[in-house]
């Protein structure tokens, strides 16, 4: 089980918060460490973003926001490609 779960909608206002426009997302099932969209900007471009998956075993582990597979600072990773 894990701590918090991440959908389309958080994970597209999460981008927004960062300056993307979005015009649309897809989550891509299957991640084990990490929640995966594939999102369209309203440009155009396309980007892959991940949200990292805290597990309840994990809590309290890691510093807050820190990636538990690859020991990232941000929770949100994303590149425009």
């Amino acid at each position: 089980m894990h701590i918090f779960t991440v959908d389309e909608s958080a994970a597209a206002e999460a981008m927004r918060s960062h300056g993307y426009d979005i015009k649309s997302i897809q989550i891509i099932p299957g991640g084990s460490n990490h929640y995966v969209f594939s999102v369209q900007l309203a440009d155009g471009r396309k980007v892959i973003s991940k949200f990292v998956k805290v597990r309840n075993t994990e809590a309290g582990l890691f510093e807050p926001g820190k990636d538990t597979l690859f020991g990232s600072p941000y929770l949100w990773k994303g590149k425009v490609i």
